[in-house]
């Protein structure tokens, strides 16, 4: 289990700082997250906004922001039913990301 929770990672922060090279997706804070669900209504809004602009909707899932509680445990958002917010232990492989784009 802490292998394959150690090599999620290593593939996740690779893949982060790759992306991060070539473009500006960043893993979103929890305030980002916020402005997002505000702008578009709700969670489920957000949720399923992605595929009319050519995108993949998010799943009714948990996602992880960027913003940490403390040292153990991180902000995240569900997206399952009606959306809510709430803190995760570090690493949590039962969690989502979703990289977002600045422009």
């Amino acid at each position: 289990m802490c292998i394959r929770l150690f090599c999620t990672l290593v593939q996740f922060w690779y893949i982060a700082l790759s992306c991060r090279r070539y473009s500006e997706w960043f893993l979103g804070t929890g305030y980002q997250w916020q402005l997002m669900i505000a702008s578009m209504g709700d969670f489920a809004n957000l949720r399923t906004a992605f595929s009319s602009v050519g995108g993949t909707n998010m799943a009714e899932s948990i996602y992880w922001t960027s913003t940490q509680n403390n040292s153990l445990n991180a902000w995240y958002v569900s997206f399952a039913e009606n959306g809510s917010w709430g803190k995760g232990k570090i690493p949590d492989d039962n969690h989502k990301v979703r990289p977002v784009l600045a422009f």
